[in-house]
């Protein structure tokens, strides 16, 4: 993430102007972002993109390659955040 400070303005933003319950955006730091989905909600995922796969080009990535990708771009977020 070239500019961390981006996400805390965009945070803000949020907060003021389309507040969801339930949401403690004081935990939205770059250092605390998960793009991986876990548990069922990532079985569910699981399922829901294999039920896609003939709408997709054959050369499309599988899903554990995409979790893969995810989990790299998490990382790099997450590491752009620590000084």
């Amino acid at each position: 993430m070239r500019d961390p400070s981006l996400l805390l303005d965009v945070v803000q933003h949020t907060r003021e102007h389309f507040s969801v319950s339930g949401v403690d955006y004081d935990r939205v730091k770059p250092e605390e972002l998960s793009f991986v989905p876990e548990g069922e909600t990532r079985e569910e995922l699981r399922k829901d993109y294999a039920a896609m796969s003939q709408m997709l080009p054959s050369d499309s990535p599988t899903f554990d390659e995409l979790i893969g990708e995810l989990g790299e771009i998490e990382k790099r977020v997450r590491e752009s955040a620590t000084p």
